[in-house]
């Protein structure tokens, strides 16, 4: 990218800008001479004149990342995903029950969508943690249920991989690579893991209906 960007300035910057003034100005030949080096194609500058374009160069990419460095940003949180795939082969993705993949209160949820990427998630072998507020007698039964008739595999029940194998008491925050949950973002969060799976080559043909 470095490289790119300083070819970039080189010959829209200094090429474009000399030529320019050149056609408007009269200048004198000294000047002329004076501005060889940047008349000439970025390929064939030193490694000494290149370093000139790249100081420019590297200051627009910093601005650019320092501008993108904000933790409110879904492209990191799309990044990381990759990143954690690529690294383990696998995900973690918690997500809840009621008015995420079930339509609890009967409002006409469009939850499809959401039960399509959690089966594809499912398929490709992903730890799927089923996170829910009801009562643990009726867990196993809808963990059955989802199995059966969503195509979504449950290996963890209100807790996590990471969370189970904890020594320590204190410490009780579950890890997910990502979680799904209609109280926490789910439209984001949908959309997030949906477009880093797209990009990963894992998923196509998903209908985005939200």
């Amino acid at each position: 990218m470095l490289e790119k960007l300083s070819k970039y300035i080189h010959e829209s910057m200094w090429e474009k800008w000399i030529i320019n003034l050149m056609k408007e100005e009269s200048i004198s030949l000294e000047r002329i001479s004076r501005w060889k080096n940047l008349m000439i194609p970025y390929e064939e500058l030193s490694e000494e004149e290149k370093d000139k374009d790249r100081v420019f160069a590297l200051e627009i990419l910093n601005l650019l990342e320092n501008k993108s460095n904000s933790y409110l940003n879904d492209r990191k949180a799309i990044d990381r995903i990759k990143s954690e795939y690529i690294k383990y082969k696998n995900l973690v993705i918690g997500f809840d029950i009621d008015c995420t993949i079930y339509d609890y209160h009967k409002e006409g949820l469009e939850v499809q969508p959401v039960i399509d990427l959690l089966k594809r998630c499912s398929e490709l072998g992903f730890t799927m943690c089923m996170y829910s507020l009801s009562i643990e007698e009726g867990m196993g039964v809808r963990k059955g249920w989802m199995a059966t008739h969503l195509g979504i595999n449950v290996n963890y029940i209100n807790t996590s991989p990471l969370l189970c194998e904890q020594d320590s008491q204190w410490n009780k925050k579950p890890f997910f690579s990502i979680l799904l949950d209609d109280r926490a973002g789910l439209s984001s969060a949908y959309n997030i893991l949906k477009t880093a799976l797209e990009e990963l080559g894992l998923i196509n043909n998903l209908k985005n209906e939200n």
